[in-house]
């Protein structure tokens, strides 16, 4: 991201073409330098936008063409739920080193906004590392409204911790490709329903997890109890990125337990469980993102020997 600038050369704003990709991984790349949290792309991990359509997502790229050149891209996309909402998300706005202070990122945020309206969105969403400064004064800048913040969490030696041992009548059991969707969006949905801004998980974004190259069925697990799922965790490892961040970690995607059977030490279990399948992985460390305003559940993580890394901070713009 940048702040405002006059440009000398002719910046045109198109959509995305499968021809700019190499341009496209190139600038998310170059964002790894300035923070870890911009996750790296290259361009096998990239899926075009025509193939949202089975997936209930919509969903675009736009790129910014200075004299020829791809010198930056703004991704969003929406989804049912989502919409349900008014929400489109970026889930990526990204200049060109280069083009830093040339305009580019404020003709991207304009299309966004338009793109956005097309849709019939009534607000973007972007999180973005507290650390990268110049983000965060692009966005306030360009009428962005700072609405949320995240912890990123990390134990750094899971070889300290010991094996999960759930209360008696509780077990564990992966999930089941083909069969488990349903109970996993079902649990899932209910164990998140009144945290900040939750837009229920449909089937069609279950689908796109699944395909992620970090995801692994054995990653993904419930508690039952009585024969009832009452919670589910999802770990991901994504091997390229730890190999271009080096940051040697799995990270917990989604974890959620029902109202009705938290207190029961099942959190501190499945955190052991997430930590024994990291280590089974070869991997010495474990991450998660917490919300900020959630204090009980990041005491509960520092108990186990979590350690508050850095924050995401979430912006939103009515449009």
């Amino acid at each position: 991201m940048e702040t405002l600038a006059k440009h000398t050369g002719d910046i045109r704003i198109r959509k995305f073409e499968i021809s700019d990709l190499p341009q496209v991984a190139e600038i998310r790349n170059a964002s790894i330098a300035i923070s870890p949290d911009f996750y790296s792309m290259t361009v096998d991990r990239v899926r075009p936008p025509s193939d949202a359509s089975d997936l209930q997502l919509t969903s675009e790229i736009l790129v910014a063409e200075v004299n020829g050149a791809v010198r930056g891209y703004v991704h969003l996309y929406t989804d049912p739920s989502l919409m349900s909402q008014g929400r489109v998300n970026i889930d990526a706005l990204h200049v060109h080193p280069d083009e830093q202070r040339s305009g580019v990122g404020t003709l991207l945020i304009k299309a966004a906004i338009q793109k956005g309206q097309e849709w019939g969105g009534r607000y973007l969403s972007i999180a973005i590392p507290a650390g990268v400064v110049s983000s965060q004064t692009f966005l306030l800048k360009h009428d962005f409204q700072l609405v949320r913040y995240f912890w990123k969490l990390r134990h750094a030696d899971l070889a300290d911790l010991p094996a999960p041992s759930l209360p008696e009548g509780f077990s564990f059991r992966s999930f089941r490709q083909g069969i488990d969707e349903d109970a996993f969006l079902g649990l899932l949905n209910a164990a998140f329903a009144e945290h900040w801004d939750f837009a229920p998980v449909n089937r069609g974004e279950l689908e796109r997890w699944k395909q992620r190259p970090d995801f692994n069925p054995r990653g993904s697990f419930f508690v039952t109890h009585d024969g009832r799922d009452v919670a589910v965790a999802t770990v991901l490892i994504d091997r390229q990125m730890d190999a271009e961040t080096h940051e040697g970690a799995a990270r917990i995607f989604e974890f959620g337990v029902l109202p009705e059977f938290r207190g029961k030490a099942l959190g501190y279990n499945i955190l052991l469980k997430a930590a024994q399948f990291a280590r089974d992985e070869e991997l010495p460390a474990l991450e998660l993102i917490v919300d900020g305003h959630n204090d009980q559940a990041k005491a509960m993580y520092e108990r186990v020997g979590f350690q508050q890394k850095r924050a995401i901070l979430v912006f939103h713009k009515a449009i």
